[in-house]
Formats: structure tokens, C-alpha cells, sequence
């Protein structure tokens, strides 16, 4: 698969999500509430759903990239990276920004309930694994939880142990071996 760099741009916003899995997202966000999205890197996603929920969007990030030098983002500087979302995101007063680790934040928030838990955050196997567990303990019966680089290994493993009854939104990109996956399980 090609590098993903950030050369797609929707919104204004550049990002790693393309334009079908923005549509998608959207979409969603029109039937959901109360959403909780896990990483947000500068905001495409957030922008995505915070535009077309009726209701609120609680982000947490915590805008450090990863020390994992295989990871996409390991060269991008996260506090740049957080300087650009909040001037993306700044604008939509239905959007609460948490910039911390997935856990830390989770220990904020574990009170909280959502229709829908978006997770795109750090993409190792544990990470991804602790994110579904703690995030999707969260969601309320009958929501959407679903995620981004379903097409990764250590995601891809995740999810099939612990969501194994989730589907695929695939979007075939030029270039690439396999299909960018978005994963989701619920309505």
C-alpha cells in the first residue's frame, strides 16, 4: 500500500480520510446524538460529523503522535497538528475537545454514554484494543461503534476479537493493494 500522506483534502482540511469515508461519516452523524470521536489529528473527521449531527461531539486526542516510527503520523508534529484543529474546529460550538491520551480522557468521561464511538487513534494492536473496550463500554444499546484503518493488521485484529460480528466499508483508492476500510457494528 502507498504511504498515506495528507494530500486529501475536504473542507479545507487535510487528512487521511478520503472523500466516500467523509460521506460515510456524515451520514451517520445525521442519525446519531451524542458521539464521541478518538483521535482527531487537524479535524477532517470532527468536521465531518460535528457539521452534520444534530447534536454534540466529544473529541479527545492527545495531539503527541506516536513514538511508533512505522506509524504514518510519527514524522507530523502534533502540536502543530492540534494549532490547525482547533482553528479547523473552533467555529462549531457543538464540539468538546479533550486533549489527552485515550485513557486519561476515558477516566474524564466514563460516565458519559453515546450513540456512536468513532475511533481513529493510535492504530497498535493494544491501543486499538483498549479504545474498543473502553470507549465501546460506553455506548449506549443499540449505537454505532465503528473506526477507521480497518485495512491495518494490529486494527484489523482488534476488531475482529473483540467486534466480531463487524462489517466493512471499503473504499478503493488508485495506487493502493487493499481498500482503505472503515469497520462499524450497531445501527
Amino acid at each position: 500500500m502507498e504511504a498515506l500522506t495528507e494530500r486529501h483534502v475536504d473542507g479545507g482540511i487535510a487528512g487521511f480520510s478520503f472523500a466516500a469515508e467523509l460521506d460515510w461519516l456524515r451520514e451517520q452523524a445525521r442519525r446519531h446524538y451524542n458521539i464521541a470521536e478518538i483521535g482527531a489529528w487537524k479535524g477532517r473527521c470532527t468536521e465531518a460529523l460535528a457539521s452534520s449531527t444534530g447534536g454534540h461531539v466529544t473529541v479527545v486526542d492527545a495531539w503527541a503522535g506516536t513514538t511508533d516510527t512505522t506509524d504514518e503520523i510519527a514524522h507530523l508534529d502534533g502540536e502543530q497538528a492540534f494549532q490547525e484543529y482547533l482553528a479547523n474546529i473552533g467555529g462549531y460550538r457543538n464540539v468538546t475537545t479533550y486533549r489527552a491520551p485515550s485513557h486519561e480522557a476515558w477516566r474524564r468521561l466514563h460516565f458519559e454514554s453515546f450513540d456512536m464511538v468513532w475511533i481513529d487513534a493510535d492504530h497498535r494492536y493494544e491501543a486499538v484494543r483498549e479504545d474498543i473496550l473502553m470507549w465501546g463500554a460506553l455506548l449506549r444499546k443499540g449505537g454505532l461503534l465503528c473506526g477507521h484503518d480497518g485495512q491495518y493488521t494490529d486494527v484489523a485484529r482488534a476488531v475482529s476479537e473483540l467486534v466480531p460480528n463487524a462489517k466493512r466499508f471499503e473504499t478503493p483508492q488508485p495506487g493502493w493493494d487493499e481498500p482503505s476500510v472503515i469497520w462499524y457494528s450497531g445501527a
